[in-house]
């Protein structure tokens, strides 16, 4: 969808090109007019296309190709002078906003001299100057949004491997504060009690009984732990999609259900990777400029709804999506995406009821 609208935008931009032969046709132009016209239009057009595929000094060839163009043609057709306009609005291209501005200063030199050398009107100069500056200054503002927003995107995914890495490795100390002395006590047990099994059978009896009380212990304290990451994991999520969309310049809003936070956690987890792929999707590709999340909880189901106003329209579901709507229907739940005028994704699972043929992952007591 992104690249169909950038195709659009591209010859959207072709369209102050049929000023010339409209010029030409309205001033009874002669057939060498006429030739110097197609030809200037089917230099410009490869010309115009191969820019947006380069950048930095590569881009200085199309750029000083269209200067040229406007050089040459506006003395033989005052209306070539459009061409300068075209310079302008790619000196962005250049990669660098200080290469940028001096190739936008060397076209409107040359808009000058051209005036001066052939006499052109101070009403031509003027025009022809300010569409250049206007267009150039917008093309380079629009290079150097799109490079912040490039590197915000990279500082955010770098933000989100390091919480990543963070969170195993806090996970990897709790593990190891709560089992190793406990694991470490069952193990010193079981040596006492394989050597008293023959030569004091009761003590060894006893042994085992506080080996089996102490696992009893550590089996509940896993269990509680996997269930505090769990319910802290669809907090966590809201709090991540919130710090991404604002990341990625995203206005959003979040509309939040405490109860609903406080689901089963394997209605937990599949909320919480919907709400991750969802939110990938609305900073990658959707081009939002608002997002609204909203968490309810509606006849013993949980409600999960995520909106943007982007591009929408027909789409194939891709991988995430697929993998969402799977998990969502083993629980019971069901998916529904709207994306006629931007796109909804809309989510609903039983809060009450659990999962069929899935297993949720939780330690389970083996006595």
């Amino acid at each position: 969808m992104a690249f169909a609208s950038k195709q659009t935008l591209r010859l959207l931009c072709l369209g102050p090109l049929l000023l010339l032969p409209l010029n030409g046709y309205l001033t009874g132009a002669s057939a060498l007019d006429w030739w110097l016209i197609w030809g200037a239009i089917t230099v410009f057009l490869p010309m115009f296309w191969w820019i947006f595929g380069l950048s930095g000094v590569k881009a200085v060839i199309p750029l000083t190709g269209l200067t040229l163009m406007g050089v040459v043609l506006t003395p033989l057709n005052p209306t070539a002078c459009l061409f300068f306009g075209y310079a302008g609005a790619t000196v962005g291209f250049l990669g660098r906003s200080s290469w940028s501005l001096a190739a936008l200063a060397i076209i409107t030199v040359a808009i000058a001299i051209e005036v001066m050398v052939f006499g052109l009107s101070l009403g031509f100069w003027a025009t022809t100057t300010l569409f250049t500056v206007v267009f150039g200054g917008y093309c380079i503002h629009w290079s150097e949004t799109n490079r912040t927003n490039e590197l915000l995107r990279r500082k955010q995914s770098e933000i989100e491997r390091l919480a990543k890495v963070a969170e195993r490795e806090r996970i990897a100390r709790d593990l190891h504060d709560l089992l190793g002395h406990t694991l470490s006590v069952s193990v010193l047990k079981a040596r006492v009690a394989a050597k008293l099994i023959h030569r004091d059978p009761a003590r060894a009896h006893r042994e085992v009984e506080e080996i089996e009380r102490i696992s009893r212990e550590a089996l509940g304290q896993v269990r509680e732990a996997v269930q505090g990451y769990r319910k802290a994991g669809i907090v966590e999520e809201f709090d991540n999609a919130r710090s991404a969309l604002y990341t990625a310049n995203v206005k959003s809003s979040f509309e939040i259900d405490e109860e609903a936070t406080k689901a089963p956690s394997q209605i937990a987890n599949v909320l919480a990777m919907v709400l991750r792929e969802t939110i990938t999707n609305v900073i990658r590709h959707a081009d939002a400029t608002v997002c609204e999340v909203e968490l309810v909880s509606v006849e013993e189901a949980v409600e999960l709804k995520v909106t943007d106003d982007g591009a929408g329209g027909t789409f194939v579901e891709g991988a995430g999506l697929t993998g969402m709507r799977e998990r969502v229907e083993l629980l019971g739940g069901s998916m529904q995406i709207d994306s006629a005028s931007g796109t909804s994704v809309r989510v609903r699972l039983p809060s009450l009821i659990g999962p069929r043929n899935i297993d949720d992952g939780t330690v389970k007591d083996v006595a």
